[in-house]
């Protein structure tokens, strides 16, 4: 005779059962999406994404910043921003402070560089998922008022975020931020350094090109560029700009980018190729 099954047993089963259920509807999304035309942002490309992002996480992102033909083709800057940014984390213990929390998904959390860090992510709205579990703490906050106290974090990633401080965030979030004021990406580029360690590294991306205010983002030119390398005075920095192409992301720089625009993603249908997105990123990272 079979015995009856514990509480816990009882638990543990129905988070098993709902865990598979959650991946076979993301399989199927994918299959859908490759299926299908490709559409940026259209069903199932975000979790083909997600995908793809966790697995070049995996593979290793190349050390001279050269990406392999036909790389990232049909995906946002996301596909680049995120393994680049991970492939500059230490292995080290200690403290990262993910703003913008790009970093807030289980598979990149659960990554060998992450699992022996104390995270901290800061944005402007409680996310629907939360991993605690992984040592993860949360703050819906203002970066710019932060509560978090000085010199305490190793590294500082913000991914894609730079360029909405101080704009209008309202398709993002409920709340506002500080009053509209395009000038406040530098004020936050003294709060990261602020928030470092002596020694401590910044990891940036932005999109850059031709300086453009969208109301709710901008596009950052060089001389933009220059203003927040000069704001943080780091002792080392390396910089490193990708581009997107109908073929491709591939490796370029501020020169033969510096006409590139956007292409709106809430518009699967005007974004052309793999334009579903900013066109053009740079990717910084400076030490304190």
């Amino acid at each position: 005779m079979v015995g009856k099954m514990a509480p816990l047993e009882i638990h543990a089963e129905e988070v098993r059962l709902t865990n598979d259920r959650s991946n076979m509807i993301r399989q199927i999304k994918i299959a859908k999406y490759h299926i299908g035309s490709r559409v940026p942002w259209s069903e199932g490309y975000v979790e083909a994404r997600t995908r793809a992002i966790s697995m070049q996480i995996k593979k290793g992102w190349p050390s001279n910043n050269r990406l392999p033909a036909g790389y990232g083709t049909g995906f946002d800057e996301r596909i680049v921003e995120i393994p680049w940014a991970y492939r500059q984390l230490s292995f080290r213990s200690g403290r990262l402070w993910d703003v913008g929390s790009c970093l807030n998904n289980s598979k990149i959390l659960r990554a060998d560089k992450l699992r022996n860090k104390h995270i901290f992510i800061s944005n402007l709205n409680p996310e629907r998922k939360n991993y605690h579990q992984y040592s993860v703490s949360y703050l819906y906050e203002d970066i710019l008022n932060t509560a978090l106290h000085d010199a305490q974090f190793n590294e500082i990633t913000c991914i894609s975020t730079l360029e909405h401080i101080g704009l209008n965030n309202e398709r993002y979030s409920k709340k506002t931020s500080t009053s509209y004021n395009e000038e406040l990406y530098a004020k936050a580029i003294i709060v990261f350094r602020r928030k470092l360690k002596d020694g401590g590294r910044l990891f940036l991306t932005f999109p850059y090109g031709k300086r453009s205010n969208y109301g709710w983002f901008q596009i950052f030119d060089e001389s933009m560029v220059g203003r927040i390398i000069s704001t943080f005075r780091p002792t080392k920095k390396q910089l490193t700009v990708f581009r997107a192409k109908a073929g491709g992301w591939e490796k370029s720089d501020l020169k033969n980018t510096a006409t590139c625009g956007f292409f709106d993603w809430s518009n699967g249908k005007k974004c052309f190729g793999n334009k579903a997105g900013s066109e053009s990123v740079v990717c910084l990272a400076m030490q304190k």
